[in-house]
């Protein structure tokens, strides 16, 4: 993670070429007195954070009241903006819709649920507006997707060493017949992430959804570890 707030007067260059050096990269922009209220988070590929609109500075992003924070690692820009006093998540622009759940957007940290709208609605109201949106043919949304190879002996190794325990909770998923594991990419493959022992481990479908939804700094950490050490201890063993 790095911070650009244009200290030295160094001007837009050093952001800019960090935005053309790390496409897939992410961005907090903040002000410079931090205020939590204003932090949102974009994709280094948002026009918005990158190409001047109408201001004739020279140095429009990072000179007139705003810093950019930028990581390959949202769950970075998360906490970056939990430390920094802000009680909710950033606002998530829609640039980052593809790579990050808008539904999380503003949720309180400490939530893993999605965004409920309507959460003082009687069963009977909440009925009565899903018959009204409801849709008996759904529309098609034609998308561009970007699909990943993966192993299957590396998917297939992540759970049997995780023999029926969920890597991040640890809830025992043979005791319970309606419970199974996934497979969980520790570090996101469009994030660069590898396809191999050290990052991937088996999750259940609960945690394998708070981790798409909400993953902070810590757990993978800790998930890392976990998936290095249990390696290690296998080639020991050869």
């Amino acid at each position: 993670m790095i911070v650009f707030e244009n200290k030295d007067n160094e001007g837009d260059v050093p952001y800019l070429n960090w935005l053309k050096n790390n496409p897939e990269g992410f961005v907090l922009q903040t002000s410079k007195k931090l205020d939590p209220e204003y932090m949102n988070l974009h994709s280094a590929k948002c026009k918005m954070i990158s190409k001047p609109t109408n201001s004739t500075k020279p140095s429009p992003f990072t000179a007139e009241g705003f810093i950019k924070i930028c990581s390959m690692n949202p769950s970075e820009l998360f906490e970056y903006s939990r430390n920094h006093g802000r009680a909710h998540r950033p606002k998530i622009s829609r640039c980052c819709a593809r790579f990050i759940d808008p539904s999380v957007s503003e949720l309180p940290y400490g939530t893993n649920s999605e965004r409920d709208t309507s959460p003082n609605l009687s069963l009977h109201e909440l009925s009565k507006r899903a018959i009204f949106s409801g849709q008996s043919s759904p529309t098609k949304e034609l998308s561009p997707v970007t699909r990943f190879s993966r192993s299957n002996d590396v998917l297939t190794y992540a759970k049997a060493v995780a023999d029926g325990v969920c890597s991040l909770c640890g809830r025992n998923t043979e005791l319970d017949p309606m419970q199974f594991l996934d497979c969980h990419h520790i570090v996101f493959l469009r994030n660069g992430g590898a396809d191999t022992r050290e990052n991937v481990v088996a999750v259940c479908p609960n945690c394998h959804r708070k981790l798409h939804i909400a993953p902070d700094l810590e757990t993978v950490e800790n998930l890392t570890l976990l998936a290095k050490t249990r390696a290690e201890k296998l080639d020991k063993l050869r």
